[in-house]
């Protein structure tokens, strides 16, 4: 699947999936620990490729739940 067809997720539903605050996630954009996609209205979205990555080398989610559950894949 190419990145433009790829699932993008808000920073709320992003953060909820990695197990942590927005404010957290948004402060791991900052310090370009997680890459992102800004748009011109100023809106972040993470692309699912990237969360999945991101929680394997991570150790998250928090919850210790299989990520599989905060990201479905699609059909």
């Amino acid at each position: 699947m190419s990145p433009l067809q790829e699932k993008k997720y808000s920073t709320l539903d992003a953060a909820k999936a990695l197990g942590v605050s927005k404010k957290t996630l948004l402060k791991w954009c900052k310090e370009k620990r997680i890459s992102y996609l800004r748009y011109p209205s100023g809106a972040f979205k993470f692309r699912e490729s990237v969360l999945e990555v991101f929680m394997g080398r991570n150790s998250v989610p928090a919850t210790n739940a299989p990520p599989q559950m905060f990201l479905k894949k699609a059909a």
